[in-house]
């Protein structure tokens, strides 16, 4: 059974309210706050990737060497 647009989007597209959804959503993509917000994840990106980065290399060097207790018994040989 092929499936059509659902209802919303017909109910959504016999009106000119949509492109005033539209309007909208781009004015608050535009926004001041919206801008400093993606600003914010950006810069919170840009600190924790190499925390995360770091982090992976240490659990990836334990598991090599062994020595760290909680990865022993996750495999499946001794």
């Amino acid at each position: 059974m092929i499936r059509g647009p659902g209802p919303i989007y017909i109910w959504l597209a016999k009106f000119e309210s949509r492109s005033l959804i539209f309007q909208v959503g781009e004015e608050y993509h535009r926004s001041e706050l919206a801008v400093r917000i993606r600003s914010l994840i950006k810069e919170a990106e840009h600190l924790i990737t190499p925390c995360l980065e770091r982090l992976d290399r240490i659990l990836h060097e334990s598991k090599l060497e062994g020595s760290c207790d909680y990865v022993s018994g996750l495999l499946p040989w001794p």
